[in-house]
């Protein structure tokens, strides 16, 4: 097992974010202890009193960011049972000062640091250093986007190597032999549906639209069916 022990502090919490469709580790992951014994809120209550006499800022001692590999670690936690939340943040979001009691609005965290584009995870981890360093905490982060199958109008088969594209962005996936795709990473928007546009080489180009409007969530729509150029 990996030596967990780092500069004489011991590991308390360890884990992965991973992404849940490609299962490639996600580095600067938000990692955030929502849930926490006593001890640890005594422990913070503590800290934020210290700071607030000093004025000084600080990186919150109960959030993390993960590594390149998607890895993070919490230190000398005291023992007791936690809920772990892992989602990926906001660009440019930086956590500082907010040692404080918190407002309804940051109940969840996600709503308010979240980037949308991606779903979140909670995980349960228990501290005890009785028996030493246990294993892993493993989050799937899921990507918001849309999933389905491209055909031929005609004969029905797959069509192999269709671009799907959302439009007005970046976002875009080919179809495989069995002509399906997953669109990932796309902003969900509840007030207006995307624009898909789906083409390949020999067929039309197809326009259809798709309300995308739930974090975290790959809607899976019908298929959709390409007509041969001249046909």
């Amino acid at each position: 097992m990996t030596n967990w022990t780092i500069a004489r502090h011991r590991v308390a919490i360890a884990g992965l974010v991973v992404d849940s469709v490609t299962g490639k580790p996600i580095p600067g992951a938000h990692i955030e202890i929502v849930g926490k014994p006593a001890a640890y809120e005594e422990k913070l209550a503590l800290l934020a009193a210290s700071l607030g006499s000093t004025g000084r800022e600080m990186e919150r001692p109960d959030t993390a960011r993960t590594r390149a590999d998607g890895l993070f670690y919490f230190l000398d936690l005291p023992e007791g049972r936690y809920k772990v939340l892992a989602f990926r943040p906001k660009e440019g979001l930086r956590v500082k000062n907010v040692l404080k009691v918190k407002t309804d609005r940051e109940a969840d965290p996600y709503k308010l640091k979240g980037d949308k584009r991606y779903g979140k995870s909670q995980e349960d981890a228990v501290v005890s250093y009785k028996d030493g360093f246990g294993k892993l905490v493993f989050f799937k982060l899921q990507p918001t986007g849309v999933t389905g199958r491209v055909i031929g109008a005609t004969n029905k088969t797959a069509v192999l190597l269709a671009e799907v594209r959302v439009q007005g962005s970046g976002e875009r996936a080919f179809t495989d032999v069995q002509g399906h795709y997953t669109v990932a990473g796309v902003q969900p928007n509840q007030r207006a549906k995307r624009r898909l546009l789906v083409s390949a080489r020999g067929y039309r180009t197809e326009h259809l639209e798709v309300m995308v409007d739930e974090p975290g969530a790959c809607k899976k729509i019908e298929d959709i069916k390409l007509s041969r150029e001249g046909g």
